[in-house]
């Protein structure tokens, strides 16, 4: 794989595999969750990684973001990564969004004015400056959704992966989240959004890739993905029309 000096990941043979359990006597086997991945990323893309649950897409990036080690392969890394999971309350350690978004910087030693300043910036950026100092546990899905992305910004990492972020917001949670998206992505950062929830952000993409029982299936861009048979892969295609209430039947 060709990189340039744009090339902020690059990942080479990318394979992960579990033993399945087996009689002692035979010889061990293995479910591979991922095999082959090779991928690379460039600064300020925006990348909308479709697939299924079970796909193994966020098994992926949390060996991009260091949490887990791959079975073979090699990977390069050219920027900071932070990863927003799916469930933000594994993320939330402080009592107030102003306590948790300082925990990351205070860990890494910053002090005084200049934890001060990540701190209130980060709030800022996810929109909460004026919510520092409720109760964490008061805020809604999306308000928590948020505010790990604000601990994130408050690293000042360079990558943000985003795990299933619509999963269970209403429709301006969605809004907010996608506000939130845009806003990042124009500031400069590198996007990944794991989501079988295209409807929902691939109209935001610069990159569309499909993830499929641990292989990558497609990289391209958003238009031509559309053209692909997305259910062969078990993704609905977002551009199937609604227009009788039998339309709004998914048999």
């Amino acid at each position: 794989m060709t990189t340039n000096q744009d090339t902020i990941l690059l990942l080479e043979g990318i394979t992960k595999k579990f033993p399945l359990c087996t009689d002692s006597n035979e010889a061990k086997s293995y479910f591979y969750a991922l095999n082959d991945v090779n991928l690379s990323l460039k600064k300020n893309d925006f990348v909308v990684l479709g697939g299924a649950n079970g796909s193994g897409k966020s098994l992926l990036m949390t060996i991009i973001a260091g949490l887990v080690k791959p079975s073979a392969g090699k990977i390069r890394k050219n920027s900071s990564v932070g990863l927003v999971f799916q469930n933000p309350d594994v993320q939330i350690l402080g009592e107030t969004p102003w306590e948790d978004v300082l925990i990351g910087p205070k860990n890494k030693g910053l002090k005084g004015e200049q934890l001060h300043s990540l701190g209130t910036k980060a709030l800022e950026q996810v929109g909460l400056i004026e919510k520092a100092h409720f109760p964490a546990r008061s805020l809604s899905g999306g308000e928590k959704r948020r505010l790990a992305t604000a601990g994130i910004l408050a690293l000042e990492r360079e990558l943000i992966i985003f795990d299933e972020p619509f999963a269970n917001l209403d429709y301006p949670g969605v809004q907010h989240i996608n506000r939130l998206l845009i806003q990042l992505h124009q500031e400069g950062k590198t996007i990944v959004v794991l989501t079988h929830e295209l409807e929902k952000c691939l109209g935001l993409a610069t990159r569309f890739m499909v993830l499929y029982r641990g292989q990558l299936v497609f990289d391209g861009r958003p238009q031509e993905g559309l053209q692909q048979n997305l259910e062969s892969w078990a993704i609905r295609n977002p551009l199937r029309q609604y227009k009788t209430l039998d339309d709004l039947l998914w048999n």
